[in-house]
């Protein structure tokens, strides 16, 4: 199974179903186990922001995926910028998950942008962060169908979104044991700008290179023996969202 932190929320009150789905999901689905690192609600940046999930993986780079419960007929209408979902028997303004993601990769970015390590060094993308950094939006109850139907896609494209039916356990990427869909599904979410990656950068690890800039994670002392750094072997990107 992939590193999760925390190890389990189903007894976190606050964790709504959805959330419980996607965390299951990651955790058995996002293979091999020793390449993926996960986490749920970690603070980044100076003003404590809580993306739902940011996913490591040591071929892919960091994923963001924020997980959103509605039910298709909730969904009123869409652009852009806001969703008009229907909540609690009211109509409430959301902004749009997929804007909403995007704001945390900015955070994310700015980040590492304090890092002089993760910036590429002289030649066309001098300046710009080596690692890739992806988004993603989850649906964990509204089908494809009904996704497509309302035509949504045209708000935000499907190819990034995770859906009710890949979640399931006769799914696509659930049924594949060797984690190749779910790699493959997560692949078109970075840019596709390759440039050098040097992962010797890591020089303690990736667990203690991720304290620097996940809040909840500073406290804790993680052994470098549990992740190899020479494994890491993740394809640098210029970073264009």
């Amino acid at each position: 199974m992939a590193r999760m932190h925390p190890e389990e929320i189903e007894g976190l009150e606050h964790a709504t179903a959805g959330e419980r789905a996607v965390f299951r999901f990651l955790r058995e689905m996002a293979r091999p186990d020793q390449d993926f690192i996960g986490w749920f609600e970690p603070t980044i940046g100076e003003q404590g922001r809580e993306p739902d999930f940011v996913l490591f993986g040591n071929h892919q780079g960091l994923l963001v995926l924020e997980v959103k419960d509605w039910l298709i007929d909730q969904i009123e209408e869409a652009d852009s910028q806001h969703f008009k979902v229907w909540m609690g028997g009211r109509e409430e303004k959301k902004t749009n998950p997929d804007r909403q993601a995007r704001g945390y990769v900015y955070e994310l970015m700015d980040v590492l942008k304090e890092i002089p390590e993760f910036h590429s060094g002289p030649g066309a993308h001098e300046g710009h962060l080596k690692i890739p950094i992806g988004r993603m939006v989850v649906f964990p109850h509204i089908s494809r169908e009904e996704y497509l139907d309302r035509a949504l896609d045209q708000v935000i494209p499907f190819e990034r979104i995770l859906f009710q039916d890949d979640l399931v356990y006769e799914g696509e990427i659930c049924c594949d044991p060797s984690g190749s869909k779910f790699r493959a599904a997560s692949a078109v979410l970075y840019p596709c700008s390759v440039i050098s990656f040097t992962a010797s950068i890591l020089n303690s690890g990736v667990y203690f290179f991720f304290s620097f800039f996940i809040g909840h994670l500073q406290k804790l002392v993680y052994s470098t023996t549990l992740f190899s750094v020479s494994s890491i072997t993740i394809p640098g990107q210029y970073i264009k969202v």
